[in-house]
C-alpha cells in the first residue's frame, strides 16, 4: 500500500480444488481446515471434480463453490481428466490441488504456464502405503513427472519429503503438517500425518 493513501487492497483470491469433500476422512477433515484457515485473510473458492453430497445434510460440501461433476471412483476417475479439460479456464489466483487424484488430471489439464502457479497438497505417496496398493504405485509414478511443472508440492509430513524425493520427485517440496479441527466442536487443533 502506498503511504498516505488508504485504498482497499484487494483480497489474494485461493482456488482450492479437491476432487470430493465427501465421505468426511482424514484427506478431506485436513482440507476443509486448510479452508477455514485461508478463509479468515483470503478470498477463497472451492472446486470439486467429483463430489457427492452427504444423504441427509449439506455437511462439509455446503462450502464447494463449483462441482465439475458427480463422484467417480477408481479408474473411472480418468473422467476428471475430461472435466477439468473444459473448466481449466475457471482455475485462477493462487491455486491449491489437494491429492494426486485431483492433481494429476488438473495439471494435465492446465497449460505449463498455469500450472507453475499451483501448489500440489500431498498426502499419500509415502513407501508404506505406496507399498500396499497397486493404484497408489501408478498415480506416484504419473506424478512424478507432472508435480515438476508445479510451484511447490507440500507434504504432509518430513517422512513423506524424503520418500518423495528418494523416489525422484523435483523440489521444492515444503512440509507442513496436517491441522484438523475437529469440524462439530471448536476445540484445539490436532496434528496429523
Amino acid at each position: 500500500m502506498v503511504e498516505g493513501c488508504n485504498l482497499p487492497q484487494s483480497p489474494i483470491h485461493v482456488t482450492v480444488v479437491v476432487s470430493s469433500l465427501y465421505p468426511l476422512t482424514g484427506l478431506e477433515s485436513a482440507t476443509l481446515s486448510l479452508i477455514e484457515s485461508l478463509k479468515s485473510s483470503y478470498d477463497v473458492r472451492v472446486v470439486a471434480l467429483a463430489n457427492e453430497d452427504p444423504p441427509d445434510s449439506p455437511g462439509p460440501t455446503s462450502i464447494i463453490d463449483q462441482r465439475w461433476g458427480s463422484k467417480v471412483t477408481g479408474w473411472k476417475r480418468l473422467i476428471t481428466l475430461w472435466r477439468a479439460l473444459r473448466h481449466r479456464a475457471d482455475i485462477d489466483g493462487v491455486v491449491i490441488i489437494s491429492g494426486a487424484w485431483t492433481a494429476i488430471p488438473l495439471l494435465l489439464a492446465l497449460s505449463r504456464t498455469a500450472s507453475r502457479g499451483a501448489l500440489i497438497w500431498e498426502h499419500s505417496f509415502g513407501d508404506e502405503q505406496v507399498k500396499s496398493s497397486r493404484n497408489l504405485r501408478v498415480l506416484r509414478f504419473i506424478a512424478r513427472t507432472l508435480y515438476a511443472r508445479a510451484h511447490a508440492t507440500v507434504a504432509v509430513s518430513e517422512s513423506l519429503r524424503r520418500d518423495l524425493l528418494a523416489y525422484g520427485f523435483s523440489e521444492p517440496i515444503a512440509v507442513i503438517p496436517n491441522i484438523v479441527r475437529n469440524l462439530n466442536r471448536q476445540d484445539t487443533p490436532r496434528v496429523i500425518s
